[in-house]
């Protein structure tokens, strides 16, 4: 996981970026302790996608275990990645509430 941040890092991806990579992959590993084993790495990521968790956060885990298991790949820690065929997972869009007279006020500006 060191070498996997260090890298990351030398990307310049900010600190929060990393804490974020850290939390994200450390959570899965932590869920599925014998996940590493190649036999069980598809059907523990699966069962760790599969928790109800609303679309942002399962876009955040995907993306995030994604890049790392990437990097397992470039590193040749893995032969294959097994978030491959997995697609993000629709958002709503967000509505938020104005009052009128603050879109009005900005409407009226230059």
């Amino acid at each position: 996981m060191s070498q996997f941040l260090s890298f990351k890092r030398a990307q310049g991806r900010s600190d929060r970026t990393i804490y974020d990579y850290d939390h994200h992959i450390t959570a899965f590993f932590s869920a599925y302790p014998d996940a590493w084993n190649n036999k069980n790495l598809k059907p523990a990521l699966l069962s760790y996608l599969s928790r109800p968790v609303m679309p942002g956060t399962y876009n955040l885990r995907l993306v995030y275990l994604r890049h790392f298991f990437d990097w397992c790949i470039m590193e040749d820690f893995l032969q294959a990645n097994p978030t491959d065929g997995l697609t993000r997972r629709r958002e709503e869009p967000r509505i938020v509430n104005i009052p009128i007279h603050i879109l009005q006020t900005l409407l009226k500006q230059p």
